[in-house]
């Protein structure tokens, strides 16, 4: 019961501010799988990553459907994300599933996927609004100039799009 009830005041943020469901995304797939209500949760993440376009959102989306229902189903997720809205955080999950398989025929490809790692959590970073404090992790207050909200909820890739 306690569950539920959390899940129905995490599930409130997206008539807020959808931008911070990614915060809490874990929170309720922890939840739903306490609960065994997997399909509940793939259903619900499925919804707001069509709506929203998170990339912590996917990011949980694409993991949760790996573990549940295979490597094809996560591998459609990635090669679609890919093509749609090329990312290094899509391409990193394409070479996961790729590296799962052993179908592959470029050498060294964990080398490729470490290095991808490498530079998607180099470069993201949570950017202050009001005075561009860079901030590797979330802060309801900004560290450097003590605004609040002042720092979006997803994390922005400061070369590509800034």
């Amino acid at each position: 019961k306690k569950y539920d009830e959390a899940i129905i005041y995490w599930k409130k943020i997206e008539y807020q501010k959808p931008e911070y469901l990614g915060l809490v995304i874990q929170k309720i797939i922890s939840a739903y799988e306490i609960q065994n209500n997997v399909n509940e949760a793939l259903s619900i993440l499925s919804r707001y990553y069509e709506l929203y376009k998170l990339k912590t959102i996917l990011g949980s989306l694409y993991k949760l459907v790996l573990k549940n229902e295979g490597i094809e189903r996560a591998e459609e997720i990635a090669r679609n994300e890919l093509i749609q809205r090329p990312s290094l955080l899509s391409l990193d999950q394409l070479f996961q599933i790729l590296t799962i398989k052993k179908s592959n025929k470029i050498e060294n490809i964990e080398l490729i996927q470490q290095t991808i790692k490498n530079s998607i959590s180099e470069r993201r970073f949570f950017n202050c609004n009001e005075c561009g404090f860079k901030a590797k992790q979330f802060h309801w207050q900004c560290p450097g100039c003590n605004s609040w909200e002042s720092l979006p909820s997803e994390p922005i890739d400061i070369t590509l799009e800034n």
